[in-house]
């Protein structure tokens, strides 16, 4: 003991030596470390100073922004605004590149349309996606294998043979039912306004799972809620008009609930610096784990049903997963294999379809809803030309049929639809990921950079930036004429005007619809532009016009309509209330 006791002593100057030495070399390591983890600009591109100087960039500025508005996009937006720059970069991951945002319409329609092999689906789209689908073709690359065979299981599912013989029909059953489930509560309301939008969201919701396995009409959430209601006591009304009317609360049964749980956690991917891991620990929670579950039973009770029925020599296809299954036995036919019907591809792209097809359109009628109910001149406008194209449907004094809505072309009714899609602002813009090192408006861009070429700023809702034409590719300089723009009136670009997409055709001495008449990235443009674009007009379109058929959209009380109410609805689109009266013939 006595002599560990001496060697200890007479160590303590080397090794305090060895920590006054090895202290600044760690200090200095560390440091070095911490400069080169904090952000690197993008050279020349504007981007906010103070986000080069902190490890998580821009990310507390836009937390802050999220906690007070529970979005943000217009966050990104506001950036374009405040750097005065149609090109910005802000820093929303720590450690990774910088996000480049554009907002110009020329520029994004020439790389969406005109450079796609320079740009590609964005990471960013995939890291959202994947926690959900992992195996969906909105994951995948273009250039990847996955992505073509994928694709070409979906292959019918939006040419008019199929959107008219299938899914049309299936979407005008059920808005039908979905109308009088509105006549209903009209009449019981007397001039009261309701809660409307889970009505909305529930129609959207029984047409996809029409569309998608073939529900019956008895099988909706609407029909339920209408037998609910018929069958209800004491539906007493409030005696002032300015309360509304409080219907019994209805709960989907147990498969829509789980397919309306899985689609919104999509909310937190969307949201999170880290989707994959936020939307990985979201699914650990029971109720997701539950939801997974009944997702996955439904598929595969809906899959045999389907295999049991095509067995059976039936040859009409009533749902895409019939189409689906065709697709995938003739692929192994051809391949020499056996088919494998049960697959996460199947699955995924399935419930991509659903994911689709329901949340967006319900949220842009929602606000569809809330901007005509502002704008009675534009209600009554389009209800006058529904009335004067159907005239075989007025004169009878009945609902326009489903062949009559799609084949008669009404101008306004079009000009209407585009104009609430443009309004919705659903999505804010297409996301790009860079294949290769290029240019971008006279930038050195990075390959594999996410640029997000966003709808919701300068040139869509508020005037345009200017943009020296020099720094454009020739490509955006030989197209300079095909991408429409709005007069640069502030208000009049944010305002509901459906008369922007009409235009006088001199040679045909009338109003035509022109849906090139201005900028809108609702969809995207290109070959990654969203695959469902046409169905969801066919939807609109179906249930814009029964809806305003037979019903006219009454100002609701300022209860429910204040600036405080349409804050509420831009936080949460599913909260909107309507005031109806019958339409008269």
């Amino acid at each position: 003991m006595g002599r560990l006791s001496v060697l200890s002593v007479t160590d303590t100057k080397p090794v305090t030596g060895a920590y006054f030495i090895l202290t600044p070399v760690c200090v200095a390591f560390l440091y070095l470390g911490y400069r080169r983890l904090l952000p690197r600009p993008i050279p020349g591109i504007p981007y906010n100073e103070s986000a080069t100087h902190s490890l998580f960039g821009d990310i507390p500025e836009m937390m802050n922004y999220m906690a007070r508005t529970e979005e943000v996009w217009p966050w990104i937006a506001d950036q374009v605004t405040k750097h005065q720059s149609p090109i910005v970069q802000v820093f929303a991951r720590p450690f990774a590149r910088p996000w480049v945002i554009i907002s110009d319409h020329r520029e994004s329609c020439d790389v969406l349309l005109r450079r796609t092999k320079e740009f590609d689906r964005s990471n960013f789209t995939a890291d959202v996606f994947t926690g959900l689908v992992p195996d969906m073709h909105i994951s995948f690359k273009s250039t990847e294998e996955q992505f073509k065979l994928h694709r070409n299981l979906l292959k019918d599912l939006m040419t008019p043979a199929f959107l008219h013989a299938v899914t049309g029909p299936q979407i005008y059953a059920n808005t039908e039912t979905f109308v009088k489930l509105w006549d209903f509560k009209t009449q019981v309301a007397q001039g009261h306004a309701f809660e409307a939008s889970e009505d909305i969201y529930n129609v959207a919701l029984d047409v996809i799972f029409a569309a998608a396995f073939g529900l019956e009409i008895q099988d909706s959430n609407t029909f339920a809620q209408l037998q609910q209601l018929s069958s209800a006591k004491n539906l007493d009304r409030p005696q002032s008009l300015s309360d509304p009317m409080p219907f019994p609360q209805f709960h989907r049964p147990a498969t829509f609930e789980a397919i309306a749980t899985l689609t919104e956690s999509l909310e937190v991917s969307i949201k999170a610096p880290f989707p994959r891991f936020a939307h990985w620990v979201l699914r650990q929670l029971p109720y997701m784990r539950k939801a997974r579950a009944a997702k996955e039973k439904l598929f595969s009770d809906m899959v045999e049903e389907s295999l049991s029925k095509l067995s059976s020599g039936t040859k009409v296809k009533r749902s895409a997963l019939d189409d689906i299954l065709q697709r995938e036995t003739a692929a192994a036919k051809k391949e020499n294999r056996s088919p494998v019907y049960h697959s996460r591809a199947i699955y995924d792209e399935l419930f991509g379809f659903l994911i689709g097809g329901h949340d967006t359109t319900s949220t842009t009628l929602t606000w569809t809803v809330k901007y005509l109910t502002g704008a009675q001149s534009v209600q009554t406008i389009l209800r006058s030309r529904l009335r004067s194209a159907y005239a075989a449907a007025t004169a009878e004094q009945r609902n326009p049929t489903m062949e009559e809505i799609i084949k008669i072309p009404i101008p306004y009714l079009d000009a209407t639809i585009e104009e609430m899609n443009r309004t919705a602002q659903l999505f804010n813009g297409s996301i790009r990921t860079t294949t290769v090192d290029t240019t971008l408006l006279g930038y050195n861009i990075p390959k594999g950079t996410d640029v997000f070429f966003m709808q919701n700023g300068p040139g869509y809702l508020s005037p345009p930036l200017p943009v020296d034409d020099s720094t454009r590719s020739a490509s955006s300089l030989n197209a300079k004429n095909q991408a429409g723009q709005w007069t640069p009136d502030e208000e009049d670009m944010k305002t509901f005007r459906p008369e922007r997409w009409l235009v006088q055709n001199s040679e045909a001495g009338k109003e035509v619809f022109d849906a090139q008449a201005g900028p809108h990235l609702a969809f995207g443009l290109g070959p990654r532009a969203c695959f469902g674009r046409r169905m969801a007009y066919l939807q609109m379109r179906i249930i814009l016009v029964m809806m305003l058929w037979n019903f006219e959209l009454r100002k609701t009380p300022a209860k429910v309509s204040s600036s405080a109410a349409a804050n509420k609805l831009a936080r949460h689109p599913r909260m909107c209330y309507v005031r109806l009266e019958k339409a008269k013939f």
